[in-house]
Formats: structure tokens, sequence, C-alpha cells
């Protein structure tokens, strides 16, 4: 006997997948605690877009090589207590699937569930542009102690 079910109307994404940078909420406490001027919180949420986009251009460039909707889904959301590199929603539903594991069922027979492909892009992008990313966020401060005179 078929079951037949009523399909929605549109596609909902189950999540994404994303590149965290945390921890930052101490300093940017501690920039709002030293006094200094407005442009110093500023300067670092900029240098974290900054080196976000660096990081998304990478994931970008390793979702290129699997799907041509995907990059377009690649962005850089957050301020300065933390950036997140997100793929995935309407623009590119296959993002979550394509960095995380999942089981599908073949052809709705649900006794036999095979794991799909994966293709890591995220991941990569964030271990290969960590330094860099890093090294474009360290600039901040070199830039705040030359602003107050130190040398």
């Amino acid at each position: 006997m078929t079951v037949h079910r009523k399909r929605p109307g549109r596609v909902k994404v189950k999540g994404h997948a994303r590149v965290q940078v945390t921890g930052l909420k101490t300093l940017s406490a501690s920039v709002r605690g030293m006094g200094l001027s407005g442009t110093a919180g500023a300067d670092l949420s900029a240098r974290l877009r900054e080196a976000g986009e660096l990081i998304a251009g990478l994931a970008r460039a390793n979702a290129s090589e699997f799907s041509s909707r995907v990059p377009g889904s690649v962005r850089v959301t957050g301020g300065r207590s933390g950036i997140y590199v997100v793929a995935g929603g309407p623009k590119g539903p296959a993002a979550y699937t394509a960095e995380i594991p999942s089981k599908h069922p073949l052809y709705g027979n649900r006794k036999h569930w095979y794991l799909g492909p994966v293709h890591p892009f995220l991941g990569p992008a964030g271990d290969e542009g960590f330094e860099a990313a890093a090294e474009i966020v360290a600039r901040v401060i070199d830039d705040w102690a030359f602003e107050y005179g130190f040398k």
C-alpha cells in the first residue's frame, strides 16, 4: 500500500554550514573599558570582517569545485564580538549536506539508508586561511598603539 503525503510548497533548509570566530567578547569589552575612541571598535569590526572575507573567498573557491550555487551563498555575518562565515539557505541549499555528512533513503526506501557525498569546503577554508586572518586582526592592535603614541 502506497502512502501519499502532501508536500510543502517550498523547500526548507535544515541549517547552515558555518565557520565561526568567537571568544572576542572579552577583547571587545576591554576596548570599551580602556576609554579608547569610538573608532577603535569600528577598526576591530572592520578587521574582523576583512579576515572573514578572506576565509569566505577561500570557501567560495573550494565550493566552486563541486557546485555552481553554493559559492553565491557564502557570506560573512557578525560584529566585533565574533564573526561567522556562513553558507546555505535558499541561495545554496546543498551547502549543509556538502559540508556535514547526512544520510538519506535511496528512492524513499526507509529500510536502506545511504551516506550522501561529502564535499567539505568551509572547514578546509578556515584551516587554510586562519594564519592570514589572524595577522589581519592583529594589525589592529599595532594601529591602536601607533595612534596613541607607542613606537
